[in-house]
């Protein structure tokens, strides 16, 4: 149990805290890896437009550089992650 002199010191503490550090919201979603970061989001949204235009178009090279880019983003995705979460460890 504390004592009434703890419970003020840590309540303060907790309020300096709360007033010297920004919060920042993040939202999470549960089917979300955790490595999926915004650059992933554009390739994807780079990808899903090319698909869209080689419908119309019939060009299956902006269609198909723009896979490799998606490609070429989660592996650099994932590499961040893995050095993120080994030096946290270290």
């Amino acid at each position: 149990m504390f004592t009434k002199f703890t419970k003020a010191v840590v309540e303060f503490i907790w309020k300096l805290v709360d007033d010297t550090i920004p919060r920042a919201t993040i939202k999470k979603f549960p089917n979300q890896k955790p490595w999926v970061d915004k650059t992933i989001r554009e390739a994807l949204n780079s990808h899903t437009a090319a698909y869209n235009a080689e419908i119309i178009s019939g060009n299956m090279e902006e269609y198909k550089s723009a896979a490799y880019g998606v490609r070429r983003a989660v592996r650099e995705a994932k590499r961040r992650y893995r050095r993120k979460l080994e030096i946290q460890f270290q």
